[in-house]
């Protein structure tokens, strides 16, 4: 489980950038300025957990694949 934890937010940290891009808002930021990097990182969250769901609903897939082979080769040994 480690492992997945791992690889989940390795996948977290690629799809959202380490601040690449990023502006920080300010008390001095213009208001469009601040508006337009708000939508930008609206966007990119989005993007992320979009993209995030897809691979979390794949791994759950591919544990219940893992676990319904377990249980037949249980069977079958038996």
């Amino acid at each position: 489980m480690d492992a997945l934890d791992d690889a989940l937010r390795a996948r977290i940290d690629e799809l959202a950038g380490s601040n690449k891009g990023r502006q920080p808002i300010l008390s001095t930021t213009g208001t469009q300025v601040a508006i337009a990097e708000l939508i930008a990182r609206n966007d990119r969250l989005e993007r992320l957990v979009g993209e995030l769901s897809l691979e979390i609903e794949a791994l759950a897939e591919s544990q219940r694949g893992d676990t319904q082979r377990m249980s037949r080769l249980r069977r079958t040994a038996r």
